[in-house]
């Protein structure tokens, strides 16, 4: 026996779906009255492998993932049986490995059902209660072996002894943060402001694409989206993209000081990822204006910023126009856009233009060049 490990309500808390194949987990923390998620994901292992490799391999990864979150409670899934007994004996092994895992952190833990689960999301049940009492509650059955210390050395041998190529099979949990990395499934509707919603698997993500991206998710169609996973304390938004060209500019755009996911959007729903490195190499200011709500200071603050972000993809290095010419072709540019030609046609035609050369002349070649393209 040991003493029950005190609980901190400030701390993070660990919530498991206990599963030998999938073994889902989430973790919140306080903030003011209400809570926020922290992190979230499943660690897998291979339903062919021997029995014992794969419990060593959840024990393996919850211990780092104990070591990693140091959370202040651990609530786990009971377990609910029904008909299937050999999904309840490889759910209770799985249950098994966390609970040893908690007893050696020293982290309280408690039982749910899954219907206290509802009734506490849907603001009644006990699970709240539970959740207070969770400071006295103990890991039974399992004895604790050397604490908090001895569950960071496993964590660490693991780290060392297994090769990282099986670490990474074993699971999909990302160092650092935990994100859907894509969605595939059916377009049930979409809006003309940019959001889509796509069933996968009886569940509907609502997702958040560029405008250029809203003719792929026609609706009753199937579809596929690289996405990005954005939290803050009042929201998770989910941004889908066609390519993964797109949602790898929108994270480089998101890195940038003064720019959030709405802003960075736009800009993709302006600019193609090629388009917008040609932009920067350029130093075209007047293509990042295109962009509502960008003006020209936000355009120049954006260029620095994004000029610094070498692996900005498209952004290759333009040379061998000077001064004059780029004058002029700024010249040409305002001319086309004023004639109704759209960013990426004006963008396009630009980069086939002679590096010198007059306004006048470029204007006459440039709409040579996009009467033959129409």
């Amino acid at each position: 026996m040991f003493d029950a490990p005190a609980f901190d309500p400030g701390g993070p808390v660990l919530g498991v779906d206990p599963g030998l194949t999938r073994c889902g987990y989430g973790v919140v923390r306080r903030a003011g009255t209400g809570l926020v998620a922290v992190a979230f994901g499943a660690i897998g292992t291979d339903p062919d492998a021997p029995l014992p490799e794969r419990l060593g391999t959840l024990e393996g990864e919850m211990c780092a993932l104990f070591a990693e979150v140091m959370p202040s409670a651990v609530a786990v899934e009971r377990l609910l049986f029904q008909h299937n007994v050999r999904t309840a004996i490889a759910v209770g092994q799985a249950s098994g490995v966390v609970l040893a895992g908690a007893a050696r952190a020293g982290v309280p833990v408690t039982h749910y059902s899954p219907n206290e689960v509802k009734l506490a999301v849907t603001g009644s049940g006990t699970a709240a209660i539970a959740l207070r009492r969770s400071g006295r509650a103990r890991a039974r059955a399992v004895s604790c072996v050397g604490g908090a210390a001895a569950c960071r050395d496993r964590a660490r041998r693991y780290r060392t002894d297994v090769p990282p190529a099986a670490r990474r099979r074993a699971g999909d949990r990302a160092r650092g943060g935990f994100v859907i990395g894509s969605v595939r499934g059916t377009v049930v509707e979409r809006d003309p402001s940019g959001e889509a919603l796509v069933e996968v698997g009886g569940v509907g993500y609502r997702v958040l694409v560029p405008l250029s991206a809203l003719p792929t998710v026609e609706p009753g169609a199937p579809a596929f989206l690289f996405t990005h996973l954005h939290t803050r304390d009042d929201a998770m938004l989910l941004y889908g993209f066609p390519t993964r060209e797109e949602r790898d500019t929108f994270e480089v755009l998101l890195a940038a000081a003064g720019v959030g996911p709405t802003l960075a959007l736009k800009i993709l729903s302006v600019h193609t990822p090629n388009a917008l490195g040609r932009a920067v190499a350029d130093e075209d200011l007047d293509a990042l204006t295109l962009v509502p709500g960008v003006g020209k200071r936000t355009a120049e603050r954006l260029m620095v910023e994004l000029r610094a972000r070498l692996e900005l993809p498209g952004a290759a290095p333009a040379g061998g126009a000077t001064p004059d010419g780029q004058q002029a072709r700024a010249e040409v540019r305002d001319a086309l856009t004023g004639l109704g030609y759209g960013p990426d046609e004006v963008r396009a035609v630009l980069s086939r233009l002679p590096h010198d050369g007059g306004a006048e002349e470029l204007l006459r070649v440039a709409l040579r060049l996009l009467a033959v393209s129409r």
